[in-house]
């Protein structure tokens, strides 16, 4: 992938000194192309879930994250559990050439699913073969913490369709 970009320029060595239009190929993977984020979400931390996604720059304006979520405990009791793995690939789209600051994305979602809310039954997937099935949109907004961005916030908001089946099971 190419991109033009138009570059204004003067030279002292030619007789006429004037502004001369020229037209430089720049690669859409330079300068960020590569940059890795590691990151958690707090509030999946909140409910016991572990998690951690992967974010890379793929070209200016564009990254790749894939987060990751797993819990396999009950809460305290047998009754009560939100057992699940996880995981939510999304293409985002920045305002800034740098991928901070705004952003827009489109993900897809896979969950498999063991829950039960103390009740006399708990759901799964649809006998453990058909999982969650979803995707949607995001936007957000990626907050530098520190200095140089080794630290940053990422608030960002989802909508989503789910498609699913389920099992009641005693």
């Amino acid at each position: 992938l190419l991109q033009m970009t138009q570059v204004e320029g003067r030279s002292s060595k030619k007789r006429h000194d004037r502004s001369v239009e020229k037209w430089k190929r720049e690669s859409l993977f330079e300068s960020v192309a590569g940059r890795w984020h590691l990151k958690t979400s707090l509030l999946s931390w909140e409910f016991l879930m572990a998690n951690i996604a992967a974010d890379v720059d793929i070209a200016k304006h564009v990254s790749f994250t894939i987060p990751i979520y797993y819990s396999a405990l009950n809460y305290f009791v047998s009754t009560i559990k939100f057992r699940a793995f996880a995981f939510q690939p999304e293409i985002r789209c920045w305002l800034k050439r740098e991928n901070n600051g705004f952003f827009a994305g489109a993900h897809f979602g896979y969950a498999s699913y063991n829950i039960a809310l103390n009740g006399d039954y708990r759901y799964q997937d649809h006998n453990g073969t058909s999982p969650l099935l979803g995707g949607g949109i995001s936007v957000g907004y990626r907050i530098p913490l520190s200095k140089h961005n080794r630290w940053n916030i990422e608030p960002d908001i989802l909508a989503c369709s789910t498609f699913y089946f389920k099992s009641k099971v005693e």
